[in-house]
């Protein structure tokens, strides 16, 4: 299992980088090669493990061709470039304000303009009308509106940011900017997203209120709820210096230090209550709240990528605990891989799904191959030293 996690992982990565999808006819070849890795002797193992290697590398690599073209498929059609179309539907996540306006992500529910062909989320931008800027939108709107989309593209300056990568990642298939204003609806669907919009708004207006004029404000707000919006740029100058950008977001780490508190402190009032120890074991208790812990702070933070990536990984930890058969971690280790891939393959494009799993492996194979336990002082110092290496 951990060889054909690897490789399909591999597989993923791999399609990202072409510049065209594959030809889905030639799946026809992995029963046949499936079978022939099976039937080879016991005594190759190497040959053997090289052959579970390539499958899982095939089965990625069109598992990932296969999301591809689903998701390309939702497109906007060349005819309806740069025209108005008329929508509804319902704002996604936490509006950001931009120095002209408001940029946010919308989910399309109808389509008003007749045969107008348009992508479920778009990308767009508000600008006010006149001197007098409308009232700002809230996660969760039902709204009715006229907009002009584009298809989306990005430059291709070496090195430098790939835009439609990072769009085409988050299935947003179209921009563009409204025209007019905007209308309120009421008939749109998805009320548990939208309730759950609502909250982080109301979450964000109550902190900047009750933070007002506090230099550290919109850090507060960017750790509740997600929003790195109002942190000024000075501050964002001065993480980038000491190297702690990537704390300043709910990111992996955030959400599994959280699950671990909720896992100990489960643990801890569990065992001290016999009657609920007997009934269900404090390790499965804790696993369980835990993961719900995670579940709900991944909810406060709008499902942002990373965050759903750690929650797949706590899921399958957990899974494999209940199934007490969490005995490698290795094992574990590979299951997330497998798990992250198989719902998300474009995180092969992020950096950060590489160093946290290499991270995370370092910490393995420097806590392996010991006898007994050692000193917690030279469990720290090898941690660090293989983790700073290995990244």
């Amino acid at each position: 299992m951990r060889v054909i996690a690897l490789g399909f992982a591999l597989g993923a990565a791999w399609l990202q980088t072409r510049a065209g999808l594959p030809d889905l006819r030639w799946l026809w070849g992995l029963p046949l090669l499936a079978l022939l890795v099976a039937w080879l002797p016991a005594d190759t193992r190497w040959l053997k493990g090289l052959g579970w290697l390539g499958l899982g590398l095939c089965l990625g690599f069109f598992y990932a061709a296969w999301r591809a073209e689903l998701r390309l498929a939702d497109a906007l059609a060349p005819a309806w470039q740069g025209r108005d179309v008329q929508l509804q539907g319902r704002v996604l996540g936490l509006p950001e304000a931009t120095g002209r306006g408001e940029r946010f992500l919308f989910q399309v529910e109808r389509v008003l303009t007749p045969a107008a062909q348009v992508p479920a989320r778009l990308m767009l931008n508000r600008y006010p009308l006149d001197t007098i800027p409308p009232a700002p939108l809230s996660g969760g709107d039902c709204l009715r509106l006229t907009a002009r989309l584009t298809r989306p593209h990005g430059s291709v300056n070496p090195h430098g940011f790939d835009y439609e990568g990072w769009l085409l990642e988050r299935g947003i298939r179209a921009t563009g900017t409204l025209v007019g204003a905007v209308a309120p609806a009421s008939d749109c669907s998805g009320t548990l997203r939208a309730a759950l919009d609502r909250t982080r708004e109301a979450i964000r207006r109550h902190l900047s209120t009750a933070l007002a004029g506090q230099p550290y404000a919109g850090v507060a707000v960017a750790l509740a709820v997600g929003d790195q919006n109002a942190i000024p740029d000075a501050q964002w100058t001065l993480f980038r210096h000491t190297g702690v950008t990537h704390l300043m977001s709910i990111s992996g780490l955030h959400v599994t230090l959280f699950s671990a508190l909720a896992y100990g402190l489960v643990q801890l009032i569990w065992r001290r209550r016999p009657a609920l120890a007997l009934r269900l074991p404090a390790q499965k208790a804790g696993a369980l709240i835990g993961l719900a812990a995670a579940l709900g702070y991944v909810a406060l933070a709008g499902f942002g990528i990373p965050a759903q990536r750690t929650l797949y990984m706590l899921a399958a930890a957990a899974l494999m605990l209940w199934l007490e058969r969490a005995g490698a971690a290795s094992r574990v280790l590979a299951w997330a891989l497998f798990v992250v891939v198989l719902i998300d393959p474009w995180a092969a494009l992020s950096p950060g799904f590489w160093l946290s799993f290499g991270a995370v492996a370092a910490l393995l194979f420097a806590a392996q191959g010991r006898l007994g336990r050692p000193a917690a002082w030279r469990g720290w110092l090898a941690a660090q030293w293989a983790v700073s290496l290995a990244l």
